[in-house]
């Protein structure tokens, strides 16, 4: 079947990045900057700027169980002085993060991110469970699937970001593959995490208001 596995969600296809070749460029309107994939094999006009996954694979392509490092709290402000490519390669490492913290099973350090959340409006949803209404109950959630399925692995393709500096949002995609789950089923799958800018101690961070992690085609391997 051809048809895009996000289209279900009504994501557009552009954020796709596992087919073709990705060519990243950046565009600019009044109100917002789009960064978006751009895939070459179709014909359409590249709209987008694409931040690659974190360097994290070994010799034969899988992600390290130990590829990545939480982002400390002296680094969650951004400076005014940033570029809007400063923001979404910012906004790209700390949600690689976490999916990074859970993948290792260091659930620590996935409850050490909560800095980077605003618990006053944060909720989350996996594919097939209820909604999380706060990150601890989000972090719990992924403890209970991994108790059941504990070889699960999340192997983290590229990611887009849809950044609104004038309004002060970002969404941010992070293409997925899960192997390793009961039945030998492989999933693809996004997850999106939506972030809003605020203002902290004078300032400027942002902060996740929402995870959602949606599964999509599935194989048996």
């Amino acid at each position: 079947m051809d048809t895009p596995f996000l289209s279900s969600i009504n994501i557009s296809a552009t954020h796709l990045t596992i087919i073709g070749k990705a060519e990243a460029s950046v565009i600019q309107t009044r109100k917002r900057i789009c960064y978006r994939t751009a895939i070459q094999d179709d014909a359409m006009e590249a709209a987008a700027i694409l931040i690659p996954a974190s360097p994290s694979g070994t010799e034969d392509g899988q992600e390290s169980l130990h590829s990545s490092t939480p982002a400390s709290k002296a680094t969650m402000a951004t400076s005014a002085n940033d570029t809007p490519e400063d923001t979404a390669k910012y906004l790209t490492r700390v949600s690689s993060d976490f999916i990074h913290a859970i993948n290792r099973r260091d659930f620590a350090a996935a409850e050490s991110m909560e800095y980077l959340i605003d618990h006053s409006r944060f909720t989350a949803r996996l594919t097939d469970f209820p909604i999380d209404h706060s990150y601890q109950e989000h972090v719990d959630r992924y403890k209970f699937v991994y108790s059941q399925a504990p070889d699960v692995f999340l192997h983290v393709g590229e990611t887009s970001v849809d950044l609104d500096e004038r309004k002060g949002t970002a969404s941010v995609y992070i293409n997925v593959n899960a192997a390793g789950q009961p039945g030998g089923v492989a999933t693809q799958g996004v997850s999106l995490l939506e972030w809003r800018r605020t203002s902290q101690d004078g300032k400027e961070t942002w902060l996740c208001v929402k995870h959602t992690a949606v599964k999509g085609l599935q194989d048996i391997v």
